[in-house]
């Protein structure tokens, strides 16, 4: 990473900052080191799309609010069974569209059919399967 990119995070929030942040927004720890590159991406993304005004304090705040969205709901897929590469495929997925699902069963198929099928079972249960179903 080049020194541009911490220089745009500590425009709007310091390492320490962010760590506290993601301390308030119950994030796992696990996750902190990832948490700072993911909103220093997201600033990156915004500066760089053109849709937004590089000048804006809400950047920042936008940027932190897209990260603990996504790890919390990382962290959600996990806790009800997931593996992380379903939670990630999934929650990434859930971000751009609706067919998230369909997606992310269809990328974890075509590495592993029989992870891809366990994780339909899982899943099914999350949502409120019964025995039947799953």
């Amino acid at each position: 990473m080049d020194r541009n990119e911490f220089v745009l995070r500590d425009k709007y929030y310091s390492r320490e900052e962010l760590f506290e942040i993601a301390k308030q927004a119950k994030i796992s720890e696990r996750f902190f080191e990832e948490y700072i590159l993911y909103v220093e991406d997201k600033l990156k993304y915004f500066m760089e799309s053109g849709d937004f005004d590089a000048s804006s304090p809400d950047l920042g705040e936008d940027a932190v609010i897209s990260a603990n969205y996504f790890f919390n709901n990382v962290e959600l897929a996990l806790q009800n069974g997931h593996s992380e590469e379903w939670a990630r495929l999934y929650v990434s997925s859930y971000e751009e569209h609706i067919h998230a699902f369909n997606n992310t069963y269809q990328a974890i198929f075509k590495i592993n059919p029989q992870n891809a099928v366990e994780e339909l079972r899982v899943y099914a249960k999350s949502v409120g399967g019964d025995e039947f179903y799953t």
